[in-house]
């Protein structure tokens, strides 16, 4: 941003409201709306978000740039709630999505939860929760019966500011 004088973003609609609170100057466009043959703007130059560590990690490591805040943060009143939800932390909590994307890309990041569980020892005490957002995760979960794996009861899928709060909660993700 700091290179050019306009930047469009094409994000998910369920981001754009902590998007446009960020990136207040950005440009924001639907990017499902380009998945559905809607051109792009017009533009001097496009990349994959994906892409820009690798252009710009060696600006970021010589300038030894910060970030003094996390760009996707939980309101205090809703991260107050969650932690209310979640009650004391007496062990490691670690927050686990075990699949992920449509087509073939969610084939290629997804699996199991009994494959993302089968590599953790049984006696590992720790306390899972699940930020998986998929439409039959509570089953799953209900399947599985693993006695670690907890659902949040927020809405992963659309309850951002909940999600982005649930993580903070977690020592891990």
């Amino acid at each position: 941003a700091e290179r050019v004088q306009n930047v469009t973003l094409a994000a998910s609609p369920r981001l754009m409201p902590f998007l446009a609170k960020i990136v207040p100057s950005w440009q924001l466009i639907d990017r499902h709306a380009l998945e559905r043959g809607t051109p792009p703007p017009e533009c001097d130059y496009s990349c994959p978000a994906g892409d820009l560590f690798r252009l710009f990690a060696l600006d970021v490591l010589t300038k030894k740039t910060l970030l003094d805040y996390p760009l996707l943060a939980p309101s205090s009143d809703r991260l107050k709630s969650v932690s209310t939800i979640l009650g004391k932390r007496t062990k490691p909590r670690v927050g686990l999505s075990w699949r992920g994307g449509r087509k073939i890309n969610g084939k290629i990041r997804s699996m199991t939860l009994a494959q993302a569980l089968a590599g953790l020892p049984e006696e590992l005490d720790i306390d899972i929760v699940s930020l998986q957002y998929t439409e039959d995760h509570e089953q799953e979960v209900f399947e599985q019966g693993d006695r670690r794996v907890a659902l949040s009861g927020l809405d992963n899928l659309n309850d951002f500011d909940g999600i982005f709060a649930l993580i903070t909660q977690c020592d891990a993700i």
